[in-house]
């Protein structure tokens, strides 16, 4: 009798779509994303199983002490196997002198300036005040806590001994837009240090990261870089030395509204390189010229993405047909452009 008992019971229908195979569920949460992939994990011990190789595919590190300890806990994790990409999301740098309340009221952000922009700005606030002496406190809060992190490098540190630890590490992206959404923006672009002083700094801690983790088997194969205006020099030899390094097995490239850095690329050895991407930028007919020549051994697909030409107008009509036409002259006139086996030009409709 408990024989027949047991093979009816195993006969009958899932009565709940937790009890589908897990296999199904993986197809489930494989078009999942989000805040419903979030929600998914969080029904039962089940289904957060299937689902952490999603949840951690992807991690974002912000640059703080919150985000950089986020990291070093999730690669002392079991979790660390599954982070197959990362994300660093820096900040620009908040000028020290800042914390100097003299020096704000009388070179960053004067009292009068603030009587101004309250009257000027505060229907954006949405009913929210903020006092003077509350905007200092804030950048000043903030200055210090980058200059705890930079003091003494920690911020290597940190990410050297993280990404040695992610043994699923295939790519890396670095943009610098975490200030975005800051509540101060219509200040915050007043009391920045300089691009070439910020911006290369989380530069180097990304490349000495790839560097260190390269020594543990860890190959970075795709990286992306977005929002970096700075112009690098090639006589900076450390960084390139350092770039050389980390980017050896580097198969993918993309540079998304950070073409000045492509100059500074060309002088980089990646014998791996197979991919270029270029997104959201002005392309510049001698330096794209320059980089294909220098690569012209490995490169082998070339992908541009809402690209604007120089002689282009901020506010002229251009249609996407007439663009990649400007594009394919511009290229026609760079040699070794018939080493491309994929040639791609997209202009997407809201940009038209």
């Amino acid at each position: 009798m408990s024989l027949v008992k047991i093979n009816v019971m195993a006969s009958e229908p899932a009565r709940h779509f937790t009890d589908l195979p897990v296999e199904l569920l993986g197809l489930i949460v494989a078009d999942l994303s989000g805040s419903s992939l979030s929600s998914f994990s969080l029904v039962n011990k089940k289904c957060r199983a299937v689902s952490v190789s999603y949840l951690f595919h992807m991690i974002t590190v912000n640059f703080s002490e919150r985000g950089l300890y986020c990291l070093e806990m999730i690669s002392e994790s079991p979790l660390a196997s599954h982070v197959k990409m990362l994300h660093y999301s820096a900040s620009e740098l908040v000028d020290p002198l800042i914390q100097h309340w003299d020096y704000f009221t009388a070179c960053i952000y004067t009292p009068q300036e603030y009587a101004r922009d309250h009257k000027d700005f505060r229907w954006g606030l949405r009913g929210r005040e903020f006092s003077y002496t509350a905007i200092h406190s804030y950048f000043s809060w903030l200055a210090k806590a980058q200059h705890t992190l930079l003091h003494g490098r920690n911020d290597i540190r940190i990410f050297c001994k993280s990404l040695s630890r992610l043994c699923g590490l295939k790519a890396v992206k670095l943009s610098f837009d975490a200030l975005k959404e800051d509540q101060f923006l219509w200040f915050a672009n007043r009391i920045y240090v300089d691009w070439k002083d910020s911006f290369p700094i989380h530069l180097e801690t990304v490349l000495r990261s790839m560097v260190t983790a390269r020594g543990q088997g860890i190959l970075i194969e795709a990286m992306e870089i977005e929002g970096f205006y700075a112009k690098l020099v090639a006589t900076d030899v450390n960084l390139m030395g350092t770039a050389a390094d980390a980017l050896t097995h580097v198969k993918a490239l993309k540079l998304v509204d950070s073409f000045s850095l492509l100059d500074f690329m060309s002088d980089v050895a990646m014998p791996s390189l197979r991919r270029l991407d270029l997104a959201n930028c002005w392309l510049v007919g001698p330096d794209l010229a320059r980089f294909m020549e220098c690569h012209a051994s490995v490169l082998r697909q070339l992908h541009l993405r809402n690209i604007c030409l120089p002689h282009e107008k901020l506010r002229e009509a251009c249609s996407c047909s007439k663009c990649a036409q400007a594009l394919m002259d511009v290229l026609s006139g760079i040699q070794n452009t018939s080493i491309f086996d994929e040639l791609t030009i997209i202009r997407d409709l809201e940009n038209e």
